[in-house]
């Protein structure tokens, strides 16, 4: 038995007409968070349309219209006389307070079964619907409140507020009631059988061309009995089709031609989606996503291919059979496929199969093969391609049509992010478009390197309207986007998500070290790094708040600048060095996935007094509040860039107390932080074997970089495994001596390797720990205290990753990393008791050899 109080909540339907105002508004008028701000010319007002404005779906149509119904009917008074002579009600800045009674024309126009119905008809259906006794002869009001309404939009949107237009249609002038209702009405129940016979003899496969659909209007024998608002609709549709339109997802007239295909196929093929992304090699990988699962990554395109939603999915499965798919370049290294090829813009990767091999393989240059399927290396401009393939027979005939939409940037809570390098995409039909803008918006353009990306100098803010310049037979643009910027990342309170949920990856295992003292730098002040660096951070924070799959975060951090273009991997280890991001392993699947780190107070003893040290990811705003409350407790804040320009700033305190400021900030607080295990070469192995594992690739020692085939192997060994399905984790492998070790951390793979043929992977100049190998970086936990030591984080610049260090630093380092560190001076090597102890401790991994009257490791 159920408890009273126990019942879930039931859905609240609203019973004011005040209400039904705001959200009907809202619904038909206000700019969605797909920026679509287009101009309306016709409305569709249903019981579905009416649940649906109530943002709820436990709120069922019927439901609806009875709300809505009895909401009208509460005041009669004002019903009778808004229909009559217009709404007495005064519009606000919100709503016009004339729309509500304006919505119920529309229903009642919906509703209608006729072809070719009367007034009269209109006026017996409103009564009937209403449930009253009247005649409603006299209906001017309606034509007012149209008008009145369509004025109170243009304000709206003149003002730069987030509403759409009304274009109010023409209608004969004896039309003096409701004319306006008539037109704008679209599409009614007649409209709907009208197209159902317009499309009986088209086949169910060709409804998704426009040009079958606008031939099967032509041949349409019921032509001439379609109503007024579907007669304009199609006019209008095939107008901007055949003016080379494409961005007509959206539009009335095939809104409706698909509402008719969905009811005449009510089966569900389902959906997949392709994509191709680069791993840590630079070398490509597929990935099937479908519904909410994660990503199916497969080594192969064939392999890709063969996955059964592919080969089912009503998007792709198509394009499969044929032979040829095209792949849509969405940001750096990341490609999805697309089913139809006119819904290509920019530049393409095509995959062919073999048996259209000897018709297209000529124009596409160099190809890899994938069994039987072979994919183009480089990307092929589209119009050239369009034309290469009319030239060979291969014609492309299908034509897709799109929705314009803004995409590719960076979102914060319904707006974009508006700073340079992150700004969105803009899916357009055509290369004349027009920025206006709303209010505080300066210097902001479009370019074409890779679609029609807006760019700009300087972070935006405010508002603009992105819309085509109509042709000259165009009556005005037949799609309008509005964009709202802003500067700041908003603060994530929770960070949560299944991603947060995996377990991280460590190079290094856990302990508790010897601490070291850690050094107050001498000149604390509060700064800023570089304007790229500081956008970058702050484009990390707002699109992280559920983490990242490691292709979509290296994509975005290939947006910054050009070196982090050319060195995404680097910027990557640089986030991780400096605190800011966490990998973690992705259960059941290879890969890794990467997470925000939870900010939180360190606790450092110095000479100096206690010191509050700020780790994990910080926006503008937090970082601000941090500052606020360091102060208010007499603290000095400091934030501290890196000497490399691709190098975290460091922030924190000197003289708060670390609990009482973490208390404020609502923040975790590390009394006792952890330092790394003092024992030789602790890395984090893992016991996995790897069996039935194939080598994907081994180290080469001369170009210090994993490859597939011609490495120099030296007398170590260090193999990427993977697995053969694609559905386990990669496993490094280190084999010396008839040893074998295995890790699940590609950096502590790398740095066991060195160790072990003695090789190093750092040099110490003097002030820095320098990289000497391509992916040679210090281990997590190293890193990280290294980083208390110094307060400061390591980074790179002109293709050179570095560490600050003193020669203390350096000589920890080296006892810990053994044979991996060049450049120390003579003097600091381990004194024979430190050597011995470290060689026992190090369960074999290292031995002890006397060396021109020294022992060394």
């Amino acid at each position: 038995m159920t408890n009273v109080n126990d019942r879930p909540p039931q859905p609240r339907i609203v019973i004011n007409i005040d209400e039904w105002e705001s959200m009907l508004v809202r619904h038909f008028f206000a700019v969605g968070p797909s920026g679509d701000a287009s101009d309306i010319r016709t409305l569709e007002v249903s019981p579905l349309t009416l649940a649906l404005a109530c943002g709820t779906d436990a709120i069922s149509p019927e439901q609806a219209e009875n709300a809505f119904r009895s909401a009208l009917l509460r005041d009669q008074c004002y019903l009778w006389s808004a229909l009559k002579r217009g709404s007495s009600r005064f519009p606000s800045k919100d709503v016009p307070n004339c729309f509500a009674p304006l919505a119920m024309t529309l229903l009642i126009d919906s509703l209608l079964d006729g072809d070719g119905y009367e007034n009269n008809q209109f006026r017996a259906k409103l009564a009937s619907w209403l449930g009253v006794d009247r005649n409603f002869n006299d209906l001017a009001g309606v034509k007012l409140m149209w008008e009145e309404l369509a004025d109170w939009l243009d304000e709206q949107a003149s003002e730069g507020r987030s509403f759409r237009r009304l274009v109010l249609p023409e209608h004969p002038m004896n039309w003096v009631h409701i004319g306006y209702t008539r037109r704008l009405s679209f599409p009614n129940r007649a409209d709907v059988r009208a197209v159902e016979r317009a499309l009986q003899s088209t086949p169910q496969q060709d409804l998704a061309n426009p040009t079958a659909v606008i031939n099967a209007f032509w041949n349409c024998p019921h032509r001439i009995h379609m109503s007024t608002g579907l007669t304009d609709a199609f006019k209008d549709f095939e107008q901007a089709y055949y003016s080379q339109r494409r961005a007509l997802a959206d539009h009335r007239f095939w809104i409706l031609i698909n509402k008719v295909r969905a009811a005449a196929s009510p089966k569900v093929t389902p959906y997949a989606q392709l994509e191709i992304a680069l791993n840590l090699d630079d070398e490509r990988e597929f990935r099937v996503v479908e519904g909410v699962d994660g990503p199916r990554l497969y080594q192969t395109l064939g392999g890709a291919l063969a996955d059964q939603s592919i080969r089912t999915s009503a998007s792709l499965g198509a394009s499969v059979s044929r032979g040829v798919l095209f792949f849509t370049q969405m940001g750096m290294g990341r490609w999805i496929a697309e089913p139809a090829f006119t819904n290509c813009r920019g530049r393409v990767l095509v995959a062919f199969h073999d048996k259209t091999a000897a018709r297209i393989a000529h124009c596409l240059g160099k190809v890899v093969r994938y069994d039987d399927w072979r994919l183009s290396v480089d990307p092929v401009n589209v119009g050239q391609l369009a034309a290469e393939f009319a030239s060979c027979g291969l014609g492309l005939n299908d034509v897709g049509l799109f929705r314009p939409a803004a995409s590719d940037g960076v979102r914060v809570n319904g707006t974009w992010l508006g700073l340079p390098g992150f700004l969105p995409l803009i899916a357009s039909d055509t290369p004349n478009l027009r920025i206006i803008a709303d209010s505080g918006v300066e210097g902001l353009r479009l370019t074409m390197a890779d679609g029609f990306r807006l760019a700009a100098e300087r972070p935006v803010t405010g508002s603009c309207v992105i819309e085509p310049k109509p042709a000259a037979s165009e009556r005005g643009p037949h799609w309008r986007l509005k964009l709202q910027f802003v500067d700041r990342a908003a603060p994530h309170y929770d960070l949560a998500g299944a991603r947060r949920r995996q377990p991280l990856l460590t190079d290094w295992s856990a302990g508790n070290g010897e601490r070291a003292a850690y050094a107050v730098p001498k000149a604390i002040a509060w700064g800023r790094a570089d304007d790229a660096l500081e956008w970058l951070l702050e484009a990390i924070y707002a699109s992280g708040g559920s983490g990242w799959d490691e292709c979509d975060l290296v994509d975005l951090l290939r947006c910054a600048d050009a070196e982090t273009a050319a060195a995404p991997w680097r910027t990557l280890k640089m986030l991780q060095d400096g605190g800011v991001i966490e990998p973690r392993l992705r259960q059941g699947w290879k890969g890794k996935v990467w997470t925000l780190a939870a900010p939180r107070i360190v606790s450092l003893d110095s000479a100096t007094g206690p010191l509050a040290l700020a780790e994990g990811a910080f926006c503008a705003q937090l970082q601000e509040a941090f500052a606020v409350a360091a102060k208010g407790m007499g603290a000095m804040p400091f934030r501290l860039p890196g000497a490399a320009r691709w190098s975290v700033p460091v922030m924190g305190a000197v003289g708060a107390d670390p609990e009482k400021l973490a208390r404020v900030l609502q923040w975790e607080c590390l009394a006792d932080p952890d330092a790394p295990l003092n024992v030789p070469l602790a890395l984090t192995i893992t016991e996995r074997q790897a069996e039935h594992y194939l080598a994907a690739a081994v180290w080469c020692w001369r170009s210090q970089r994993f490859v597939k085939a011609g490495a120099n192997q030296g007398t170590v060994r260090l193999t990427l495994l993977a697995h053969p399905a694609g559905t386990d984790h990669d496993v490094y492998r280190v084999e010396a001596k008839g040893t074998r070790t295995h890790f699940l951390s590609r950096c502590a793979a790398i740095v066991a390797a060195y160790a072990i043929a003695a090789v190093p992977l750092f040099v110490f100049d003097g002030q820095r720990l320098i990289s000497m190998g391509r992916d040679g970086t210090l281990p997590d936990a190293i890193c990280a205290a290294l980083r208390r030591r110094r307060i400061e984080n390591g980074g790179f610049t002109d293709n050179e990753y570095a560490y600050p260090a003193t020669a203390e630093d350096a000589r920890w380092i080296a006892g810990l990393l053994p044979r991996c560190v060049a450049g120390l001076h003579a003097g600091t090597e381990l004194v024979p008791g430190v050597a011995l102890s470290r060689a026992r401790r190090s369960n074999g991994a290292l031995r002890s050899q006397w060396i021109d009257g020294l022992l060394i490791l």
